[in-house]
């Protein structure tokens, strides 16, 4: 996951903000919270912890993924020690995680293995075509093959 500046990641809120006035038909002058409560969309900031809270609680609950143990088993200081301006993914989402109080530990692991598609259906292959060496074998006779 590639990691961005805060300021970065600003500078879309105003392309956001102008594609709510529009949608809306609102004013320039109209106040943004009004804009996201009238449309009913979070502003992009909330979109972005709402997705990296969703991901961190998919991955709590998926204890084979590859990402669970870096995650999950590595020291919370390793993560927020890195970097002298903006804390990575990780440290970002357990502190959202602890202003909203919630226990990663009180979600569920699963494990669902799928079965291959081959056993929930016959799968059937014709292979009469490669019987015949492509250099030896007319168009035609290929055509005929197919149909």
């Amino acid at each position: 996951m590639v990691l961005r500046k805060k300021h970065v990641l600003r500078a879309l809120d105003p392309i956001h903000h102008q594609d709510l006035r529009i949608t809306l038909g609102a004013f320039g002058a109209s106040p943004i919270k009004g804009l996201f409560n009238e449309a009913g969309e979070p502003s992009l900031e909330h979109r972005r912890i709402k997705l990296a809270f969703n991901y961190a609680l998919k991955l709590k609950s998926l204890p084979q993924d590859p990402c669970h143990d870096i995650v999950f088993d590595a020291p919370f200081s390793d993560f927020s020690a890195g970097s002298k301006s903006e804390p990575n993914f990780i440290a970002k989402t357990f502190e959202h995680n602890n202003n909203a109080k919630i226990s990663l530990n009180s979600i569920d692991n699963q494990y669902v293995q799928c079965p291959p598609p081959s056993d929930k259906h016959q799968v059937h292959v014709d292979i009469s075509l490669t019987k015949q060496k492509k250099e030896d074998t007319s168009v035609v006779a290929y055509q005929q093959e197919f149909f």
